[in-house]
């Protein structure tokens, strides 16, 4: 970004002075907000799907005890 400044009003020299116009260069970071965004949620989608599936592997296991089928087939 190059900010410049002409030191008169609305950019018209004022009668008796003389000014040079200042020219600054600058660098400013911007943060990505729609990237940041969507990795945010990705985060959340694999998390919640990450704890669904082990919720319902636990329910599973618990249903298999309960109904007496946990034990191998051949004892």
């Amino acid at each position: 970004t190059t900010i410049m400044a002409i030191p008169a009003p609305a950019g018209k020299p004022l009668p008796g002075v003389t000014a040079e116009r200042v020219a600054i260069d600058t660098t400013v970071w911007a943060i990505p907000w729609p990237q940041l965004t969507l990795l945010a949620l990705l985060i959340l989608a694999f998390l919640a799907i990450r704890i669904t599936s082990a919720r319902r592997r636990r329910r599973i296991e618990k249903l298999i005890i309960l109904t007496g089928r946990g034990t191998p087939l051949g004892t």
